[in-house]
């Protein structure tokens, strides 16, 4: 269930919300059992943007290789005498 509301939360609000756990854990009058669930929460948060962060590089990388394929078929097709112009 934290995977499906990890994944509704931008990455950019995931990130807000570790800072402010950083912040509330750094308190040295934390209740220890608060400070474990804050820490569980904060690892989980993390966990959830590395795989964000993975499966944009992927995804990134993805459309790069397809941008040079198209743009190696360009080069390869396409001269400029060939160029018909109307």
């Amino acid at each position: 269930m934290a995977k499906a509301a990890a994944k509704e939360t931008s990455y950019k609000e995931m990130l807000g919300k570790v800072e402010a756990i950083v912040e509330t854990v750094a308190d040295p009058d934390i209740d220890l059992d608060e400070l474990v669930g804050k820490v569980e929460e904060g690892y989980g948060l993390i966990r959830a943007m590395r795989s964000r962060l993975e499966k944009t590089k992927l995804k990134v990388e993805k459309l790069r290789e397809e941008y040079d394929d198209l743009a190696e078929d360009d080069e390869a097709g396409s001269s400029p005498d060939k160029l018909l112009i109307v």
